[in-house]
């Protein structure tokens, strides 16, 4: 499966792209993107880039921290980047794509709702970013 989260901020949209170590455990890797939510054509091509990216088996590294995150939207804590934030995942597997929703938890945590999700359209792009922000408004 690939996969890639969207934390949205007010106008912004952080597309961040999610691989999966040989270990199992879930992580961003390159390329992170940050994006006008105006432009829903900008934010489906961030989330098609960021799942074309998307690998599996990568070697696990040495720290797990959110260092590189943090660095790349301009935040010193994990706490205050997600303070105020909507979670969005857009999984991608041979049966489609989806969106699916988090609520926000404890501890700058967020909640699977997987229950939540929705088919997806990955084309065109403006139809994908529609999605998303219909989602992360509901």
């Amino acid at each position: 499966m690939k996969s890639c989260q969207v934390f949205i901020k007010g106008d912004i949209a952080f597309v961040f792209t999610q691989s999966t170590t040989r270990s199992g455990i879930g992580l961003t890797t390159e390329p992170m993107l940050k994006v006008s939510t105006a432009s829903l054509k900008d934010l489906g091509d961030a989330v098609r880039t960021c799942l074309d990216a998307s690998k599996r088996d990568i070697p696990d590294p040495i720290d797990f921290s959110p260092k590189a995150i943090l660095c790349f939207a301009g935040e010193k804590s994990w706490k205050r980047f997600v303070s105020g934030a909507t979670l969005r995942a857009i999984w991608l597997d041979n049966s489609g794509a989806k969106i699916v929703s988090y609520d926000p938890a404890e501890r700058g945590s967020f909640e699977l709702r997987e229950d939540l999700s929705k088919a997806c359209p990955l084309e065109p792009p403006e139809e994908l970013g529609r999605a998303i922000l219909a989602s992360a408004q509901s």
